[in-house]
């Protein structure tokens, strides 16, 4: 599990950006090759059906920054997946 910070999964030019706290995904935001943010529905979920080879970036307390061990990338992969199907379902 990853306590704290912002992860940021590179999917090519683009990229997908979890802000996590404690147990949480606080928010998602997708960013375009352009480097322009959105927060559409759609491109959040094809974001993640995209993200299992991916590398992910943790940026944590004090500029730190590390990729994901196995164990974080599974735990969010999961999360990610499950916040998709509950976005699939209400909408």
């Amino acid at each position: 599990m990853i306590e704290r910070g912002d992860v940021v999964i590179r999917l090519g030019g683009q990229r997908l950006v979890v802000m996590i706290c404690g147990d949480c995904l606080n928010d998602l935001c997708f960013v375009n090759d352009l480097g322009e943010p959105s927060r559409d529905v759609e491109k959040i979920q094809t974001a993640i059906t995209r993200i299992d080879g991916a590398v992910m970036i943790l940026f944590g307390d004090k500029c730190s920054q590390r990729e994901l061990s196995g164990h974080e990338r599974m735990w969010l992969i999961s999360r990610l997946r499950v916040a998709n199907l509950l976005a699939e379902l209400a909408g």
